[in-house]
């Protein structure tokens, strides 16, 4: 019994080192030494929130010096409120985002939002602040500039939804990096559902922890107390782990030589949800999510009938349900828009992209041109993926392409493999009038939109 749990914990101290978590959840990198390394400066605010403007490192930005130089403006994702507010400005292959954008000889503007957690609102009129002081305190030349936003995750939602409004006309272009684009209440009971099956599941991890984790848990405590228990539970019970992804509809690596992912879709969605729920119930006026009549279902589940027994019943608030609304998206954006997503995406669905194509294709909006990139993970992209997309936006918003056209010879191979048949089961499946509807159903069920292989 001894040498068993020994080689458990040496198998999960190998793990916590292997496995990637989600971006949210790590520490910003050191900068690559294949970059030049942008010229930046930061600024604090009286909301709280921080600014950070970078430079190419051929241009000197003088304060109240006209000078024409475009500029991207870029929209963070989740941070837990116990978290130190950060810019989250790099990618998942350690590239740091100021350097990248400033190697392309834009400016690079971002903020860390005046509080972390649900900020989206504030999160939007703290960028737009940001960008009408960086005209005012670096005005453009005769040439006007343009100024494009990019952002991941709930930085995603932020740039659809400002895409969106485009108010006075600011932004020339938006590329939403793995986003909250397409339905929010359905992210949140994505999220929600996790939650509550996490805590039938493995019933003996949550009733092992002192304290329960909150939405003010700091980093330290969760990467020392919860994180570690949370994945030795998976390793465990890796009957109880596959039932949890099975039921909870997470994605997992289909590769099979990715053994960890398991591990990697359950740490990372416990972050999210466990370290949330106070904070949205605050911000949305009330419990977000009802699962009072979902019955939940699924071949990892031995037995439905005692799993929808067990697991803890939830019912929206009506005031966190009329919140939410202004969180939606139209499909209607006013300027390009590129949607870049991972096709296993354990944290915010690939189908989050699809709803938002369903959407565009309804009213018949012509702005929006979406990427599937071939891979597992949240937010999984390598900086040349990053690069390409952004370049592809760049020719939409100066009218070399046409927006949601992908040209010919573009680096990414796309090809187009939806059907009206296909968009029209999708919409059926989340449709409002089914009496009991299954909100994952199109995540198990989609056929892709753009299939992407660098």
């Amino acid at each position: 019994m001894h040498v068993r749990w020994l080689l458990l914990f040496t198998l999960l101290a190998t793990l916590l080192v292997s496995v990637d978590f989600p971006q949210q959840a790590k520490a910003t990198p050191a900068n690559p030494a294949t970059l030049a390394a942008a010229t930046c400066v930061e600024t604090p605010q009286t909301s709280g929130s921080k600014w950070k403007i970078c430079s190419p490192a051929a241009v000197d930005l003088v304060p109240d010096t006209p000078i024409n130089i475009d500029v991207v403006v870029w929209a963070h994702g989740y941070q837990a409120p116990g978290y130190a507010a950060t810019y989250q400005d790099s990618l998942s292959d350690k590239t740091y985002v100021p350097d990248l954008v400033t190697g392309l000889g834009y400016a690079f503007i971002t903020a860390t939002y005046p509080a972390n957690g649900l900020v989206v609102i504030d999160a939007e009129a703290d960028l737009l602040a940001l960008v009408a002081y960086f005209n005012k305190t670096y005005p453009p030349t005769a040439t006007a500039r343009k100024i494009y936003l990019a952002g991941a995750s709930m930085g995603g939602l932020i740039t659809a939804q400002l895409a969106e409004r485009n108010p006075n006309g600011v932004f020339a272009g938006a590329l939403a990096l793995c986003g909250i684009v397409g339905d929010f209440p359905r992210q949140v009971k994505y999220w929600g559902d996790f939650d509550a099956l996490y805590r039938t599941l493995f019933a003996n991890v949550v009733a092992s922890w002192t304290t329960q984790p909150i939405s003010m848990t700091t980093q330290a405590v969760w990467e020392s107390t919860y994180q570690p228990s949370i994945a030795f539970g998976v390793i465990s019970n890796r009957a109880a782990a596959s039932q949890l992804i099975t039921v909870a509809k997470a994605a997992i690596d289909p590769d099979p030589l990715n053994s960890t992912s398991v591990l990697t879709t359950i740490v990372g969605l416990s972050y999210f949800t466990f370290l949330s729920r106070e904070d949205s119930a605050v911000r949305l006026g009330g419990n977000p999510v009802d699962n009072h009549a979902y019955w939940y279902r699924g071949l990892g589940s031995t037995n439905d009938m005692r799993l929808n027994k067990a697991v803890p019943r939830a019912t929206a608030s009506p005031a966190a349900v009329t919140a939410m609304q202004a969180y939606a998206t139209t499909g209607q954006p006013k300027i390009p828009l590129v949607l870049v997503h991972t096709s296993y995406d354990p944290i915010v669905p690939v189908e989050q992209s699809y709803l938002y194509i369903l959407k565009k294709q309804a009213v018949g909006n012509t702005n929006v041109t979406p990427f599937l990139v071939s891979r597992y993970g949240h937010c999984e992209f390598k900086s040349a993926e990053v690069q390409d997309s952004f370049s592809l936006l760049v020719a939409q918003a100066s009218g070399a392409v046409l927006p949601g056209v992908i040209p010919p010879g573009f680096p990414f191979q796309a090809t187009t493999l939806i059907s009206g048949t296909a968009v029209l089961s999708a919409t059926e499946a989340f449709s409002v009038t089914n009496a009991v509807p299954d909100p994952y159903v199109f995540t198990r069920n989609y056929t892709p939109l753009v299939q992407v292989v660098r």
